[in-house]
């Protein structure tokens, strides 16, 4: 989570390739929702990538009190629910600068997923470890 919301799904410490590469910022979380310019219409994107808190805000997200963060929790919890149905992962693994903004509130998010999904455990939630370098290294390497 930074300028945009990417992703990527790890088997046995391999990526995944689809026909294209996977794009969870752009599901659609809200008809007719926000438009905001380069972002898909009511897209996760939208919503909670950097360059959108900023349109929306008129301020860049590390300006912005925790409090800001803790009100889209509901939003978060709800687009992480939709990526684990989507996927089935063991672990959700956060990078980027705004994503860093939610490591306090992982606890809070891991509980109202709880209260969502229904068919099977709630994954673990974690921020990375490799920051800002986990999208350059992973464009370089099949392994972890």
């Amino acid at each position: 989570m930074a300028t945009g919301a990417g992703g990527a799904l790890v088997k046995n410490q391999k990526i995944i390739r689809g026909r294209f590469n996977f794009e969870p910022g752009h599901h659609i979380i809200a008809l007719n929702g926000l438009k905001v310019p380069g972002k898909t219409p009511g897209s996760f994107e939208s919503y909670l990538a950097g360059s959108a808190i900023e349109h929306i805000k008129h301020r860049k997200p590390e300006e912005l009190p925790d409090r800001y963060f803790a009100n889209q929790i509901d939003r978060l919890s709800q687009i992480l629910v939709n990526v684990a149905l989507f996927w089935s992962p063991e672990i959700i693994v956060f990078n980027g600068p705004v994503a860093k903004r939610y490591g306090s509130f992982l606890p809070s998010i891991r509980r109202k997923m709880k209260e969502m999904i229904q068919v099977f455990p709630v994954p673990q939630l974690t921020i990375s470890a490799l920051d800002e370098n986990a999208a350059l290294l992973g464009g370089f390497s099949q392994k972890f």
